[in-house]
């Protein structure tokens, strides 16, 4: 299969530009790709490559706590401008029809009093489910414009949150609309539903963090197809996936943290190890023990929980119990931690630690795998 890989690649020029017999020949190739590695197709879904997304929604903040509950003051509403292009090479073949791109968001929180106004700049992947309906994952950067200081007694009001500078997630699915819309009227509008949660893990307190849940409309504002070669295709074509890193990890890694809104913030420690295990290139599982420290206290724990593996990028969702606690009142713990491929046996990661939904610290570290060296593909 390699062999037949690499002849196609060391005489692609030859292969495009040589005549009827040569162009047979690729037929074949290809043809023999499809039945002896059917997982490095790459599925381009039809449409432009390139386009640019108009979108308003309007919904409500979501009372996970329940002093937000009496802050609750309106709805909440949003724009929204999205840029995204398909994907190509390796994202392309290893999921089905991805998108990825930028979105923009500003709007009212619900909250206009404790929360106000609301902003965020998000890199965004979408995964396609079924036909015509998109996954939608989003991270970035927010902004949020009323939050607690000792300033005035109005700003100690703002009990939401702490920091006007916070992390952004959102998550939901996206209906696109049609670039080439055909039959019904409908098919000229995008439709989502999404959930938008800003908060700072902690590092500033308080941080009950905003959850805001949307329903809203899309129209494409502007479209492109740039050209591309068959040469430029055939690659995309035959990206081969790398095989999932797997086996044992060692970690470690340093956080901030505040404990109370007027405390010192502190650094938490941790370190421990972790087992990759399951050969799927697209979810796997994890499992392992965790050591953690902060003054005065220390901790142990062990966890287990899935993989999502995104080429170089994996990142973990795991849930944990603890051995020995670090902080009495809490008995478990869960993890979302993103490890990005450096070099060889290299990875870095950034890792959120919470308690239920109280977020106790972000993390930042190294992880050094005792696997496979590379996530390049041999």
């Amino acid at each position: 299969m390699r062999a037949v890989l690499l002849f196609f690649l060391q005489t692609q020029d030859t292969l495009v530009n040589s005549g009827p017999f040569s162009a047979a020949r690729l037929v074949l190739i290809l043809g023999t790709l499809n039945l002896c590695a059917p997982s490095a197709q790459c599925q381009g879904r039809p449409g432009p490559s390139e386009h640019w997304e108009l979108g308003l929604s309007g919904g409500f903040l979501v009372p996970h706590r329940g002093v937000i509950r009496s802050l609750i003051d309106g709805h909440a509403s949003q724009i929204q401008l999205n840029w995204s292009r398909t994907g190509r090479g390796v994202w392309s073949c290893s999921r089905t029809q991805p998108r990825w791109g930028l979105g923009l968001r500003f709007g009212e929180s619900g909250a206009s009093g404790a929360v106000g106004k609301q902003a965020s700049l998000l890199g965004m992947a979408e995964l396609r489910i079924v036909h015509g309906l998109d996954f939608r994952f989003g991270a970035g950067i927010g902004w949020t414009q009323n939050q607690w200081s000792t300033s005035t007694p109005e700003d100690r009001q703002h009990v939401v949150i702490g920091s006007p500078i916070n992390a952004a997630i959102e998550v939901g699915l996206h209906r696109p609309p049609l670039a080439r819309p055909s039959g019904a009227w409908h098919n000229l509008l995008g439709f989502h539903f999404c959930l938008a949660h800003q908060s700072n893990a902690s590092f500033t307190q308080p941080n009950l963090g905003t959850n805001v849940a949307s329903l809203g409309i899309s129209a494409l504002v502007k479209s492109r197809s740039p050209q591309r070669s068959l040469a430029s295709d055939t690659l995309a074509v035959l990206s081969f996936l790398p095989p999932p890193v797997l086996g044992w990890t060692i970690h470690a890694g340093i956080g901030r943290r505040q404990p109370a809104p007027l405390a010192s913030r502190e650094t938490p420690v941790e370190w421990g190890f972790d087992h990759r295990w399951g050969k799927g290139l697209r979810l796997g599982g994890t499992m392992g023990i965790n050591g953690y420290s902060r003054p005065s206290e220390l901790g142990l724990g062990i966890h287990a929980g899935f993989q999502l593996r995104f080429s170089t990028v994996y990142i973990d969702l795991v849930h944990g119990r603890y051995l020995k606690r670090w902080q009495p009142e809490e008995h478990s713990y869960n993890r979302v931690v993103i490890n990005v491929h450096l070099s060889r046996h290299l990875w870095s990661k950034l890792a959120l630690h919470t308690h239920g939904f109280r977020a106790h610290h972000p993390s930042l570290g190294l992880v050094w795998s005792f696997g496979h060296r590379s996530t390049c593909a041999k």
